[in-house]
């Protein structure tokens, strides 16, 4: 059975048993929703350990729930006995309890090994960034060149755009080499002005910039246009390269390591 996420069991057991998401979640399921029932479990048992994020109290009452629901199933098929179902006297159905666990647990989670990125603030934006950065390794990993050359590239304008952000107005205007004309605001720069400020503020180094330079370019084929009007297209070298240049982008603006102390 293909992998399901928990949004997507939480969306289907919605549509069977819309009781569930009502508080406090007490009703009854009839003998003739042995099949209904059956999908809950399912479901549940489809999706990947790791998505599972839940405290040990709550696990354990999923797990409960999870046995119930199958144990009732069972006990329907053995018997044409019209036995209604729910899990202690007044307590929640277990449909419900399972619902409500696989309504807290994420969709993705950073996968091990990814970038800490301790140095970046606030931590919502750490978080969002590193699970782009693990995205574009699962995407390159499952050979989904597009996606991990178009998340790589869009990870690279994100820690930027993080790093430029404090920087006034007039320093950025320098950084552009352009004094003449007054730079949008930093909101609406594209990759290629990020780049052209980090380096030139030395936040990145010139092989990092050239690197990041043909990231830029390879995920602007993201668009069919661009790619049919280049004969070119994402493919497994893309790819690499977008991801070295995300690399890169990451060692350059990290803080020194703390020597002795």
């Amino acid at each position: 059975m293909p992998e399901v996420l928990p949004s997507q069991a939480v969306a289907i057991i919605d549509s069977l048993f819309p009781e569930a998401a009502k508080l406090p979640g007490v009703f009854l399921i009839g003998h003739f929703r042995s099949n209904d029932l059956a999908v809950v479990t399912d479901l549940a048992r489809a999706i990947a350990p790791e998505l599972i994020r839940l405290s040990a109290e709550e696990f354990a009452r999923f797990f409960a729930a999870i046995t119930a629901c199958r144990q009732q199933v069972k006990r329907w098929r053995a018997t044409e006995r019209p036995i209604t179902f729910n899990l202690g006297d007044d307590g929640p159905n277990p449909v419900s309890v399972i619902r409500a666990a696989l309504g807290q647990c994420p969709d993705e989670i950073v996968a091990a090994g990814t970038a800490g990125l301790a140095f970046i603030d606030p931590p919502d934006l750490r978080e969002s960034l590193r699970l782009d950065i693990s995205a574009a390794g699962s995407a390159l990993h499952n050979r989904e060149w597009k996606a991990a050359t178009v998340l790589a590239g869009a990870t690279i304008e994100g820690l930027l755009l993080w790093k430029l952000g404090p920087c006034d107005p007039a320093s950025l205007q320098a950084a552009l080499g352009n004094e003449a004309k007054r730079p949008p605001p930093l909101d609406d720069w594209n990759l290629n002005l990020l780049i052209q400020a980090a380096r030139n503020l030395g936040y990145i180094q010139s092989s990092t910039e050239r690197a990041a330079m043909l990231a830029k370019d390879f995920r602007n084929l993201i668009h069919p246009g661009r790619g049919k009007r280049l004969q070119q297209a994402c493919d497994r070298g893309t790819a690499l390269l977008a991801l070295g240049a995300l690399e890169h982008v990451i060692r350059d603006l990290s803080p020194p390591p703390v020597v002795g102390g």
